[in-house]
């Protein structure tokens, strides 16, 4: 709380990069863009500390959360020429040329764009776990969902499907393939799915504890998928120890769809309370 508080701060003071083509930090409206008017909506928000999810920097109170949803466009801007009122569509999580936040820049080299529902430090845009949701560049940032396309399905769209794609597009799964994943959410059970559609000819998919059942639920849906349960193994043996039992020299492409923001260790813990986290390997150790 109290990083994010100071990062705040210190965004205050340097300023944002003039890269960006929209409005930014707009997630709520208490702030120099206006006061809040008008009928109170329904949202998720940040309030602090343990009331809700925290290892984002530069949240800050009543900031709305939620970077993926689908819905119905109640309203549109005189240049939304694409997008109609009552159409159902799904949402992009991100937006090219929107993020000129500098701390992000300083810390990472770069910048990701703008996202819905994470923070100023991708420029404040509200998120989706809303009754509303404003959607900058609606014109392009919004797909349309065919009637026939359920809203469970269509979801979908706005990150996980193009997450799990490119996580097996970029690492260049092809044909042949041995390919293991850590992870059975469902991230890595769609990974499993586009690694088998590029050709993989062994998908191994790795899980355990409290979330083993999942493994179980996948190999109903893809039934040549093979499983490694790292509660099952035996005292003394290790994930990787199994795997190379299973693949006579080794896996030709690892993913790594096990989710992120997980201390393991105790430097770790310190480093996420005091926001000075960037990448951990405790996820694949």
């Amino acid at each position: 709380m109290a990083f994010t508080q100071a990062a705040n701060v210190v965004e205050r003071i340097v300023g944002h990069s003039d890269n960006t083509s929209i409005t930014t930090d707009v997630s709520n409206y208490d702030n120099e863009y206006g006061m809040e008017t008008g009928d109170k909506i329904l949202a998720t928000t940040w309030q602090g500390k343990n009331k809700n999810v925290g290892v984002i920097p530069q949240l800050e109170k009543g900031d709305v959360l939620g970077h993926e949803c689908c819905g119905v466009v109640e309203r549109v801007g005189p240049e939304a020429d694409r997008v109609e009122v009552g159409q159902r569509v799904v949402q992009y999580s991100q937006f090219d040329r929107t993020n000129g936040n500098k701390i992000e820049n300083a810390m990472y080299g770069k910048r990701t764009a703008g996202m819905f529902g994470y923070s100023h430090f991708t420029v404040g845009f509200a998120g989706g776990q809303a009754e509303y949701t404003r959607v900058p560049y609606g014109n392009v940032n919004l797909l349309h969902i065919p009637l026939d396309v359920p809203d469970e399905k269509a979801l979908y769209l706005s990150d996980v499907v193009a997450t799990s794609w490119h996580c097996v597009v970029d690492t260049g799964v092809k044909k042949g393939d041995v390919v293991g994943i850590w992870g059975a959410g469902p991230i890595g059970q769609m990974c499993a799915e586009f690694s088998f559609f590029y050709g993989a000819s062994r998908v191994i998919l790795i899980d355990g504890g409290d979330a083993a059942w999942r493994l179980d639920y996948v190999k109903t849906k893809l039934p040549k998928l093979e499983m490694i349960s790292f509660t099952d193994l035996l005292r003394g043996k290790s994930v990787t120890s199994r795997v190379k039992e299973l693949v006579t020299g080794g896996l030709d492409v690892a993913l790594q769809c096990a989710a992120g923001e997980y201390a393991k260790g105790w430097t770790h813990y310190f480093e996420q309370m005091l926001g000075m986290e960037t990448d951990t390997s405790e996820l694949l150790n």
